[in-house]
């Protein structure tokens, strides 16, 4: 039994894992036409001109107040405040 909960637990930190991938690239789509380095406003107003959807707009918002370099620190930014 001990070891199906270890698997149990292993299993469900690979599922997140993949979730936070999955909404990194998910996000990373609406981020086409931003020229970085970019502020969290230029970026929030790309993804809204690529017609980004109510969620991702949701979690953008979330992003710290920063210059962000590259799409990557944005993924980045997003699998923290997810």
């Amino acid at each position: 039994m001990t070891g199906t909960a270890e698997g149990g637990r292993k299993l469900n930190e690979e599922r997140s894992e993949n979730s936070e991938k999955e909404s990194a690239a998910m996000i990373e789509r609406y981020l086409k036409g931003v020229s970085f380095p970019a502020e969290k406003e230029e970026i929030i107003q790309q993804a809204k001109s690529n017609n980004a959807p109510e969620d991702v707009l949701r979690v953008l918002s979330r992003l710290k107040e920063k210059d962000y370099q590259t799409a990557i620190d944005v993924s980045k930014e997003v699998a923290r405040v997810e």
